[in-house]
This record gives structure tokens, C-alpha cells and sequence, in this order.
């Protein structure tokens, strides 16, 4: 995992403890698929979660 996303899955990780749905969605696929880049991730995600 690159530096990236590391800083996001950080990020997500503290939304999520707020319990905002879409942030815990989106940490645990950051955290279950392993990949390369934040293209990567980006396009693996819907319209309404890119915007989040």
C-alpha cells in the first residue's frame, strides 16, 4: 500500500469511529483488497463514494 492510502485508511479510520456509514464501507474495502495505488481504489468505487 503506498503512502496515499495509508493516509487515507487513517483518515477513514477516524470517520468511522464517528460511525459515519460510508466511511466504515469505505475502510474496510480499502483494508480487504490490496491496492497498488489511489486510482486504483478510486475506480473501484461509486460515483456517490467518490464524492465522500
Amino acid at each position: 500500500m503506498n503512502q496515499t492510502l495509508a493516509y487515507l485508511r487513517e483518515i477513514l479510520a477516524n470517520y468511522a469511529d464517528r460511525h459515519h456509514a460510508v466511511a466504515i464501507h469505505l475502510y474496510k474495502k480499502l483494508i480487504s483488497k490490496p491496492y497498488k495505488n489511489e486510482e486504483q481504489f478510486v475506480r473501484d468505487l461509486s460515483q456517490k463514494k467518490q464524492h465522500f
